[in-house]
């Protein structure tokens, strides 16, 4: 680079330890003010970095260079810092910046590694540098990770507090928890309304979102964690499994609230009239999904500048421009369902080859619900042998803690399979038989029916949602048991042998064991 270029400097520090004591920053600093000085430089800025845990090119101060180079387009020639692993630790971000920077006439400069990446051999070096740097930041995250989950594995609390609580540190500098005096009582408030079943999470979210000053997802996402309970969900880490151990903080939300919400969030009660009430007006809502944003479309009236009111399916997101009439998505699902012509006969064939696999299936589900007890009673005789070896002094208590915590954590997963395989024992002859009169007639009983019941109807029949996508509507696609019925009935027409037919098609017809057949 020639005398007297305009260049920039960047320095960066990669942990809160270098930010706290500050020596890095200073000397990245010290050092590139001689180079330039020694170089003739001309020295526009220096700019430093301590938003740490960053090792992609999205902080702050990197920004703040990027937008000064597109202001003052080509005059910066330089952008200098005191390593490579300060300039990034992600190979792929790294060579992705510097070739756009050479694009534009600017080098990136390293005052103690100096490259020329021109050279087969400084691109060799390049490659080098950057992996090494890397693979520091990948050691640091797995040193990070490990350290955390020991932590949580004691009870500590790591990271930023979740809202309602504060960091404290225990009289033995252990990391927890504290209830916020005024956060922890809107928690309670939230928890205890929603526990009703009468306010969604989006209402509840409109209604709170200025006190908690919290993102919607984040606000979705509160219910579900155990934290306010006084619990700590440690997450997976190589082959050691999800663990939930109890915290040292206290409880926001006690035994009791925290499962009713787990209830109502589960669908486990029963949903309100009020919302039925929406449905037989706009019997869609739930069965589409607006492909731009990716989420299920809504519906509400509105009304024109002359006094006309107009219902629409659309977009939550206010400027989005995914809307459509109501009775046109409606008309356009009705044309859907009068493609359905079947023979009565048809459907009673495929529903009786359906009852046969399921019986057969039926007696191997049997089976695995007896090794799953088998396994409950060995888990169980696990916890009554760790427990003895405590009391008689052979293990230590943190190590009993932590063999308890796995085997109630296994014997909670176990117990609940088994919940679901008894649940299982549904009486599928009566199932199978159940509306399947009205298949042939679908049509006929789906336009007399109310928003309820298509919304029902609709969804026992499609695999997935009808989508909206620049105005135009993408239709769903019908579950396999509806294409193999309007396939059956389709070569049956054609003068296909009815014997073949059910030999090609009903050996897969029927669903895998546990799962209950489609209804209407």
């Amino acid at each position: 680079m020639q005398q007297k270029a305009n260049v920039i400097g960047y320095c960066r520090v990669s942990t809160s330890d270098q930010k706290e004591k500050g020596f890095s920053l200073q000397h990245q600093e010290d050092a590139i003010r001689r180079y330039c000085e020694n170089r003739g430089f001309n020295l526009l800025d220096i700019y430093k970095e301590d938003h740490t845990g960053k090792s992609d090119f999205n902080r702050p101060k990197w920004n703040q260079i990027q937008t000064y180079i597109k202001r003052n387009k080509k005059v910066v020639q330089g952008i200098i810092c005191l390593r490579w692993d300060r300039f990034s630790r992600n190979t792929y971000e790294a060579y992705k910046t510097i070739y756009d920077f050479k694009k534009i006439n600017i080098e990136i400069i390293t005052i103690e590694e100096p490259i020329d990446i021109d050279s087969p051999d400084g691109r060799l070096k390049l490659g080098i540098y950057l992996s090494f740097a890397e693979a520091e930041s990948m050691k640091n995250s797995i040193r990070t990770k490990e350290s955390s989950r020991r932590c949580r594995l004691e009870g500590c609390w790591t990271g930023t507090p979740p809202f309602g609580y504060k960091n404290h540190r225990t009289p033995n500098d252990k990391s927890t928890l504290i209830p916020h005096p005024q956060n922890a009582l809107i928690v309670n408030e939230v928890f205890q309304k929603y526990s009703t079943d009468l306010y969604s999470r989006e209402e509840l979210w409109k209604e709170y979102r200025k006190k908690m000053k919290m993102s919607k997802n984040n606000f979705t996402d509160m219910f579900k964690k155990v934290v306010y309970n006084g619990k700590i969900e440690i997450a997976e880490f190589y082959d050691e499994p999800r663990q939930i151990v109890n915290g040292l903080h206290p409880a926001i939300i006690d035994d009791e609230l925290f499962l009713k919400v787990q209830n109502v969030l589960n669908g486990k009660y029963k949903k309100m009239d009020f919302k039925k009430d929406q449905l037989n007006k706009f019997p869609l809502k739930n069965m589409v999904v607006c492909q731009d944003h990716n989420r299920l479309i809504t519906a509400s009236t509105s009304k024109s500048r002359n006094g006309t009111r107009h219902d629409y399916y659309h977009c939550s997101i206010s400027n989005c421009k995914n809307r459509i009439r109501k009775d046109a998505l409606e008309n356009l699902v009705e044309e859907k369902l009068k493609e359905i012509k079947i023979n009565g006969e048809i459907v009673e064939l495929y529903f009786a080859s359906l009852e046969k696999s399921f019986k057969e299936k039926r007696k191997g589900f049997l089976i695995d619900t007896k090794d799953i007890e088998d396994l409950i009673s060995s888990i169980k005789k696990k916890i009554e042998k760790t427990d003895d070896l405590l009391l008689s002094g052979q293990i230590e208590p943190s190590s009993h803690q932590r063999l308890i915590s796995s085997l109630n954590q296994e014997l909670e997963s176990q117990e609940m399979q088994l919940s679901v395989h008894k649940s299982e024992k549904v009486p599928y002859s009566q199932l199978l038989k159940k509306n399947r009169h009205l298949l042939p007639n679908i049509f006929e009983y789906y336009t007399k029916a109310d928003g309820v019941t298509k919304n029902k109807i609709l969804g026992s029949m499609f695999a997935n949602k009808f989508e909206i996508e620049n105005g135009e509507v993408r239709t769903a696609k019908w579950l396999p048991i509806i294409e193999d019925i309007l396939l059956i009935n389709n070569d049956l027409e054609n003068n296909k042998n009815k014997k073949e037919v059910i030999s090609d098609l009903f050996s897969s017809s029927a669903p895998s064991t546990g799962l209950e057949p489609v209804t209407l």
